[in-house]
């Protein structure tokens, strides 16, 4: 579903988001929607069946009902951002998962009630198909039982496949690819809200349905009729005519054309419904698998970094009807990753941002804060030196586990300025993964005080660079989002970022070479070292790791690595000898190990973790959280075990 990004940041700041994997009571749908069970409970409902999936990469998952149908009869199962589910609508499942409140609004139960079986996420479990069966009949609603104004009558709803009669969108347009319909035909007329968060576009403004069918969703704080696809829609007379929804290049030669519902083959495959301003296209073919997608060949290669217009006529969707002539523009040619990131007039944003183009790049890395990155350069150096102009970020998480740095990919996406970083972010138009194997050109050398100026920065955002002779002047703490800062010159700093996949604990004074990709965040620029080959240790002072900040009694470590299968490292430092306590707890605050109980000396301290518990067992795979507790103070972490 929409911006499921959030979630991420939801698991690091709350310490209750689930119970132990061991306790997983059998219960129904309608036990948990009548908050009969606690959050943050594993639990398992069996013999249920899926009404729709959600494969939309910012967040997937699939809905899943009691099979007799009802109100308080659904549920939203999350597998994460990586995994696309498994199960097709009718499937019967079986699935065991963290329950919880999505992102409620205010008091408990308030939230999207879903079952989490997201590790990286706060959650845990699984689901396993085991037959199929019959999908509940839609429960016929009126427009007031939907509405978020009518909580109490919504919730019964969510999540259960719901039917809504007599529609006519309004002109209202909410964005977001939300609409609104206008209930007709009755005595007390009412307005639905609708959401395209499966994919299927609304309908024109005016446009008249005897019926809109979906699941009722829960996102930003709205109740949602989500229709699943475009059968879910039925309208009054014929459907509308079809309308464009992109037009981008997949190679040298070739485009592919997306309309917002299925079209008509014959006319989809005429060359002649499309022209090109610059080109001539010699065959239409539509996608076997997809009624809404089109495939171009051209006559001739496109020239790159050109503003091509295409415009389409008398292609009909399945009822005959035909669309209007419409045209739409795009960036021409498979274009180099400096040609997407030089700037517009202002020096910061990109020149192409907000518009529709296709890279080719080089995969530098695959690893930033929350693993949900990669990072491109050009191929051979296309279009010129290195860099500057040589780095793009691409948020694709679901992506990654068939990419690798050295991967050459194609990639096509309307550019996006996110929170000032110029990047990619999936759903793509268009994802090829070319070859593997290739060589990562070298590092760009950088030096810090030369960058004084963030219009300077600029140009190498997004890039692989390397500074040397830096001396570590700080060290990572909450108070500097758990960065460490380096200089040259003692004047200028850059920030080094510590979730990358390296051992180095860093020290005051420790003198170093680092490589890695230079990343904007929370209004700084930010180094992140993807291994400990990134960081080549000069000079290692050995009192480095033993001070802290000013005024500090204690300062606790983010262990490495993290995430970490087996074992992990905890270091900390202590200002003053004296007792000390490092524990480690579940997400339901529950106490799992005592690492330590001891008097100790001022310093510098590490210890390993394994996994064990207190009860002599192996804790399951699952988010953790760490506490050091010495000289009247406490600290604490989170950290990530996968098996």
């Amino acid at each position: 579903m929409k911006s499921r990004i959030i979630r991420m940041l939801m698991a690091v700041a709350m310490l209750s988001l689930a119970a132990a994997a061991w306790a997983q009571p059998v219960v129904s749908i309608y036990d948990l929607q009548q908050d009969l069970i606690a959050d943050n409970t594993v639990v398992t409902v069996q013999g249920k069946i899926v009404t729709a999936v959600d494969d939309i990469p910012s967040g997937m998952g699939f809905f899943i009902q009691e099979p007799a149908g009802g109100a308080n009869s659904g549920i939203y199962v999350f597998v994460g951002t990586v995994n696309v589910p498994t199960v097709i609508i009718g499937d019967v499942v079986d699935v065991t998962g963290m329950y919880d409140d999505y992102f409620p609004s205010g008091a408990p139960g308030t939230g999207l009630a879903e079952l989490n079986l997201s590790v990286p996420h706060g959650g845990q479990g699984s689901y396993t198909k085991v037959g199929t069966g019959q999908v509940p009949t839609p429960i016929v609603l009126r427009a007031w039982q939907t509405k978020t104004a009518n909580r109490p009558e919504a919730e019964k709803w969510e999540c259960v496949l719901v039917r809504h009669l007599n529609v006519q969108r309004t002109a209202v347009d909410p964005g977001f690819g939300e609409w609104f319909g206008m209930e007709f035909g009755f005595i007390d007329n009412d307005e639905t809200r609708f959401d395209d968060g499966l994919g299927v576009s609304g309908p024109p403004a005016g446009t008249q349905m005897s019926s809109v069918t979906g699941v009722l969703n829960y996102t930003f704080s709205e109740f949602k009729v989500t229709p699943r696809g475009q059968y879910d829609i039925v309208y009054v007379g014929a459907a509308p005519a079809p309308t464009l929804e992109y037009a981008a290049v997949t190679g040298a030669s070739s485009l592919d054309v997306r309309f917002d519902r299925p079209v008509l083959e014959s006319t989809a495959e005429n060359p002649a419904n499309y022209f090109l301003d610059l080109g001539t296209v010699s065959t239409a073919t539509l996608d076997p698998g997809d009624p809404e997608l089109v495939h171009l060949t051209l006559a001739a290669p496109m020239t790159p970094a050109i503003l091509l217009t295409l415009t389409v006529i008398d292609v009909q969707n399945t009822d005959g009807v035909a669309m209007a002539p419409e045209a739409l523009q795009f960036w021409g040619g498979v274009n180099t990753v400096a040609f997407s990131q030089y700037p517009d007039a202002g020096g910061d944003s990109s020149a192409v941002a907000g518009e529709i183009l296709t890279i080719k790049g080089v995969i530098h890395s695959e690893y930033d804060v929350w693993g949900n990155h990669f990072y491109l350069q050009e191929v051979n150096r296309e279009g010129g030196s290195r860099s500057p102009y040589n780095g793009l970020e691409v948020y694709a998480p679901a992506f990654l586990p068939q990419v690798a740095e050295g991967d050459i990919v194609i990639i096509a996406d309307a550019q996006t300025e996110y929170y000032n970083m110029t990047s990619f972010t999936q759903p793509f138009y268009y994802f090829e993964k070319v070859s593997s194997g290739n060589t990562v050109a070298p590092p760009e050398v950088i030096t810090i005080g030369d960058m004084a100026d963030p219009a300077v920065w600029e140009p190498y955002e997004g890039a692989l660079v390397r500074v040397t002779n830096v001396t570590v002047v700080e060290r990572a703490g909450s108070w500097n989002f758990y960065a460490w800062s380096v200089t040259q010159d003692d004047i200028n700093w850059l920030k080094v970022g510590d979730m990358g996949d390296y051992d180095y604990l860093e020290g005051l004074g420790d003198i170093l070479n680092i490589t890695g990709t230079l990343r904007y965040e929370f209004g700084n620029f930010v180094l992140m070292p993807r291994r400990d080959a990134d960081i080549e240790i000069l000079y290692q002072n050995p009192n480095g790791t033993g001070e802290l900040p000013a005024g500090a009694r204690i300062a606790l470590a983010q262990n490495h690595p993290n995430p970490f299968n087996p074992t992990t490292k905890i270091g900390f430092v202590l200002a003053a000898a004296g007792e000390a306590r490092l524990e480690i707890f579940d997400t339901a605050g529950r106490l799992v190990q005592t690492l330590l109980a001891a008097n100790l000396e001022a310093g510098r301290h590490e210890l390993s973790w394994a996994g064990e518990t207190a009860a002599g067992g192996q804790a399951s795979s699952g988010l953790y959280y760490y506490r050091l507790t010495a000289d009247g103070e406490s600290q604490t972490r989170k950290m990530l075990m996968l098996k």
